[in-house]
This record gives C-alpha cells, structure tokens and sequence, in this order.
C-alpha cells in the first residue's frame, strides 16, 4: 500500500483539522486567549481591546475554515486534493510565523506546523510512495 493512501495518514489530516476547529472555536468563543499565542498583551485602552478582540475572532473563523476544508476533502476521499489543502495550510503557518517574527514574538509553533502541514501535503501527493 502507498504511503499516500495509508489511513494513518487520513488520521493525521483528520486530527489536524479537529485541533484546527477546536482552536478556532476557542478564539471565537474566548478571543483573548489567542493573544498568548503571539505573544501578546490585552491592550487597556477599551477600544484597542474591542479591535483585538474582534481580529482575534476573524482569526478564530479563518482556523475553524481550515477545519471544515480540510474534513470535507478528507471526507471526500480525494487524496491529492487533501494534499493540496495542507500545502495551502502550510503557506498559512508560513504566513503566521512571518508577522510573528516581524513582530518579534516566538514563531516556533508556526514553523513546526508549516513543517507537520507540507510533510503531509507531499505524502499526500505521492513524494514518498
């Protein structure tokens, strides 16, 4: 059996996607708790704060968007599709970890799920059958 049709690999994808979801989810819900996340303080200022709150929520819908796509593809069956879509989520994670360094914030979770993201996009795709 190709690596690229082991349902281990279904796993991961679909693990990824619950963990994407489940983020998202908690941004929307409790949007202050993404600010860790890039290293960042509530501001004090009450409308600052209500502009980060609602980036925080926009950030949490574009995760719970990657979920959804991610578990209708792999849902789908189409693995060259699901492939494409964690090479596209990789490019997101790049996107990330780059405003996190131009905001000298740790990016490493960016970089390591760029990482996790291309891997199996190429696996996906065939590069290791």
């Amino acid at each position: 059996m190709p690596l690229s049709s082991s349902p281990y690999v279904l796993l991961a994808c679909n693990s990824i996607a619950a963990f994407a979801t489940a983020a998202g989810i908690n941004f929307v819900v409790r949007p202050t708790q993404l600010l860790p996340v890039w290293g960042l303080r509530l501001p004090t200022d009450p409308n600052d704060r209500k502009t980060v709150k609602t980036l925080a929520t926009v950030f949490g819908i574009r995760d719970i968007f990657m979920g959804a796509a991610m578990f209708a593809v792999a849902h789908s069956g189409n693995m060259d599709c699901l492939g494409m879509v964690q090479l596209a989520t990789a490019g997101v994670a790049i996107g990330d970890g780059l405003v996190a360094i131009s905001h000298g914030v740790p990016s490493w979770t960016h970089w390591s799920g760029a990482l996790v993201f291309a891997t199996l996009g190429g696996i996906l795709l065939g590069a290791a059958d």
